[in-house]
């Protein structure tokens, strides 16, 4: 409740309703004048982080320790208590993409493979081409596994970056010489073929031209279409909960989707635990994280199981089984998703 004086007016300046008492029956806005000092603003902002903040660790803990309470808190009702799930899933997933984002990969020019920079067996690409035609070809052929190489051969070997296989049929190299084996007839590609074709024509160009890392590029793509994805598996989630659980009329789709909201943010929480902890392990080389993490994996699925039997009540059997059919089902959509957004990203590239 707000500390300014209430009007004495009685009509509600944001509906025009007629209040009686502080606040407005219709809409809910306190009835007080409109004209705030800056120290009102400021302490109003301050008491609401201290709320959100307040609400939020509370929420927060008890969601790590008692599994599927809140979801089931929400469902008969009791949610003034606790933060908004939707407003949790907001802040949680935009702390963890955060974080994501800022540990993605990095396109800095120590991650470039340059020609000039490369050697074969303590050779520069400079010194071999300079040998002479006996020399070039015993060593060409030591390289490619008694083959000898052409000058132009070795030219397109060395002119390679981390991604070269992809990219490294002629065909590849220039979309005329691709056309002129088409249109005479040594190449009968379908039209999705010749797409995905003159695209890696392009993309070959592209990180040849400006010397990208493409295993970075393509990395910082898929990181950033992450949220997306989670986003979309969401209610596909729910969506299957609510088939494996039909027979339990008093669960309605909603409510399937606070449960799956809940156990998206631990997953995300869980997540981040488990970065930290291979962080650590990549620092210290310390053999007991692999423990930890191992426990932080095992510690998802027995939170699912209790979870689900806590908020649908069925026997340990019944959960346990339909935790099976549910992480087959989400296996499923991944796999479904992933292939679906690789397709986009590859032609955002």
């Amino acid at each position: 409740m707000s500390h300014l004086k209430q009007r004495k007016e009685t009509n509600c300046l944001n509906c025009n309703a007629e209040v009686t008492g502080r606040y407005c029956s219709v809409c809910g806005q306190e009835n007080i004048e409109p004209h705030e000092t800056a120290w009102h603003l400021i302490t109003h902002f301050f008491n609401d982080i201290t709320h959100f903040d307040s609400k939020f660790f509370t929420t927060l803990k008890i969601l790590f320790t008692q599994p599927g309470f809140l979801a089931e808190e929400y469902r008969i009702g009791r949610r003034n208590s606790y933060l908004n799930p939707v407003r949790l899933y907001v802040f949680s997933s935009f702390f963890f993409f955060l974080v994501i984002f800022a540990t993605e990969f990095k396109n800095d020019g120590n991650d470039i493979i340059r020609v000039k920079d490369k050697t074969f067996n303590d050779k520069s690409v400079d010194e071999i081409s300079k040998m002479d035609s006996v020399q070039f070809k015993n060593f060409t052929a030591f390289l490619n596994n008694g083959k000898p190489m052409t000058r132009q051969q070795f030219k397109e070997y060395a002119d390679t970056t981390e991604l070269g296989a992809l990219f490294r049929d002629k065909q590849y190299r220039s979309r005329t010489y691709y056309d002129s084996l088409r249109k005479s007839g040594k190449v009968k590609d379908s039209w999705i073929e010749r797409k995905v074709k003159y695209k890696l024509i392009a993309l070959n160009k592209k990180y040849k031209e400006n010397n990208i890392n493409p295993i970075k590029d393509i990395g910082n793509k898929f990181v950033h279409s992450f949220p997306q994805m989670l986003f979309v598996s969401l209610p596909l989630f729910a969506f299957f909960l609510q088939l494996i659980y039909k027979k339990h009329k008093k669960f309605t789709y909603v409510n399937h989707g606070i449960f799956t909201i809940y156990f998206y943010v631990f997953c995300f929480m869980m997540i981040l635990l488990l970065m930290l902890s291979g962080y650590l392990k990549d620092k210290t080389n310390w053999g007991w994280i692999d423990f930890i993490l191992f426990c932080l994996w095992i510690g998802i699925f027995v939170y699912e199981y209790k979870a689900m039997r806590k908020f649908y009540g069925q026997s340990r059997g019944k959960t346990l089984l339909k935790m099976f059919l549910l992480n087959t089902w989400l296996l499923f959509i991944t796999i479904i998703l992933f292939v679906v957004f690789s397709i986009f990203i590859f032609f955002k590239l």
